[in-house]
């Protein structure tokens, strides 16, 4: 019964900790939101998109720019957003991460649409990709 117990009263503060701890996480986080449409004369929300997020270091100008050395993937909802939650340690102050939705394989370079967007901790960010 007495391990039991030890057990327990390890257990609480420990589980409370872990709770602060991911709190603190969320308050250095930033959201962007990217919505997709097609380039009509009424933009339609397309569901079911991959939107492939890049760092900096990895923009259109550069050769890294595709799926293949992507650095987070979402696909759309219903409504045509892809929500892409940053954590703080994706985040460096104030960073521009760049975002495209590509035609073909992995390694294509052939992008269909794309957006960028400068975010810091704590924001949230709305941009559109039409194609």
């Amino acid at each position: 019964m007495k391990t039991k117990i030890k057990k327990s009263v390890w257990l609480l503060p420990l589980l409370a900790m872990l709770l602060v701890l991911n709190s603190c996480d969320k308050e250095g986080s930033a959201v962007v939101k990217v919505k997709v449409t097609t380039a009509t004369l009424i933009p339609l929300p397309r569901s079911g998109v991959t939107v492939h997020m890049f760092g900096s270091r990895k923009g259109p100008s550069t050769l890294f720019f595709m799926p293949f050395h992507s650095d987070k993937d979402v696909v759309t909802e219903s409504d045509g957003v892809a929500t892409f939650e940053l954590r703080k340690t994706d985040l460096n102050g104030q960073t521009t991460f760049y975002f495209g939705v590509f035609q073909g394989s992995n390694t294509s370079r052939n992008y269909l649409g794309m957006a960028s967007v400068t975010i810091k901790k704590g924001e949230t960010k709305e941009i559109s990709i039409m194609y």
